[in-house]
């Protein structure tokens, strides 16, 4: 039974995004201007996660690394 409501969570989850992929299909029908759009949103969150990423490391094992023993 467990198995059934992971492999139906995926299937919501793929319903989602198709769903959302095409609203912002027909939100904006100029395919070259959403493309920009979404690359600027999609870069925007690269980045912000890949300096808290780096910046969680640093904390993590070089700052304040753990006393084990």
């Amino acid at each position: 039974m467990r198995k059934l409501e992971v492999y139906l969570g995926f299937v919501i989850l793929i319903g989602i995004v198709f769903a959302v992929e095409m609203a912002i299909q027909r939100i904006w029908p100029n395919g070259e201007r959403r493309h920009r759009a979404l690359g600027l949103f999609t870069m925007i969150v690269y980045c912000v996660l890949f300096v808290t990423g780096s910046l969680t490391y640093t904390m993590l094992y070089i700052l304040y690394p753990g006393k084990i023993g």
